[in-house]
């Protein structure tokens, strides 16, 4: 594992600063030179995609992707699905067909709400999505689920985040109401949103604490 580490040392240290190309080429020109087990070689393909895509490098992170999948490898359903976004959107941003798209991956049996996460984080960070339709992104999830299906308090959390972070105190709440997480984390981003956007708005901390 040294050896990979030294590997990845110097791309990690160009995309902090900045150096999207330099980065993208010590990598792929890195995987010519060294022969690693293909286990490790997959790792580090996914290792690497994540870190173009938390540095908001979409485009590399597609490139670094096709040699992945050029190579014989199958993503994570997570990265999959990204990237098949990303791909449709640079190809024909229209919204329909990118919501049928995720619907026939929502539909697959090894989706689950990790995998939703992942998806929301990037259509925010990445693809610069506006919350509302975060919220249809979601509300088709759901439809591919049981009536009674309830999200998880992570992804309550995640999309009470969202909302806050846009200023939009009472879709956040609905989504509280709507699926009345287990765990107190929720309640907890819709405070710290409530700090942010709106600190003297008395009726929504009085429906926190009926809550």
């Amino acid at each position: 594992m040294s050896g990979v580490r030294e590997f990845l040392h110097p791309v990690e240290h160009y995309l902090r600063h900045g150096q999207e190309s330099l980065a993208t080429s010590r990598f792929l020109e890195g995987l010519r030179g060294i022969k690693f087990d293909n286990p490790t070689r997959f790792r580090m393909y996914e290792h690497v995609i994540s870190l173009f895509l938390r540095h908001k490098y979409a485009v590399s992170a597609a490139l670094i992707y096709s040699r992945m999948t050029a190579e014989g490898f199958t993503a994570s359903m997570s990265l999959r699905v990204q990237m098949s976004v990303l791909r449709l959107a640079l190809t024909s941003p229209d919204e329909s067909a990118l919501l049928e798209h995720l619907r026939a991956a929502f539909q697959q049996k090894s989706f689950n709400e990790a995998h939703l996460r992942d998806l929301l984080n990037f259509l925010v960070n990445i693809m610069q999505c506006e919350p509302v339709f975060i919220d249809t992104v979601v509300r088709t999830f759901l439809g591919t689920r049981k009536s009674d299906y309830t999200l998880k308090s992570a992804t309550v959390s995640l999309l009470v985040r969202i909302h806050g972070n846009a200023g939009s105190v009472v879709a956040a709440q609905n989504w509280i109401a709507d699926h009345k997480p287990a765990t107190p984390q929720p309640y907890t981003d819709l405070l710290d949103a409530l700090a942010s956007a709106d600190p003297v708005n008395k009726d929504a901390y009085k429906w926190i604490v009926g809550h």
